[in-house]
């Protein structure tokens, strides 16, 4: 989710309140930041030439598979 609403266009602050209204998570901004580092890293490192086409994005888990 957290992802999604990153790449939706909101701020790590706009998720941090979200979050804490729909679901009543509450998560530091500092840890959201970190999660969607993480997965921009993990996107970024996927996209460099030479990797391997079997790895794929499961759209439906959030989650890389091979």
């Amino acid at each position: 989710m957290i992802v999604s609403l990153y790449a939706g266009g909101m701020t790590v602050r706009d998720i941090q309140h979200h979050l804490a209204r729909t679901l009543g998570t509450q998560l530091s901004h500092e840890t959201i930041s970190n999660i969607t580092d993480a997965v921009l890293e993990e996107v970024s490192d996927l996209s460099e030439p030479g990797r391997p086409a079997r790895w794929r994005s499961s759209t439906r888990s959030s989650t890389w598979t091979r």
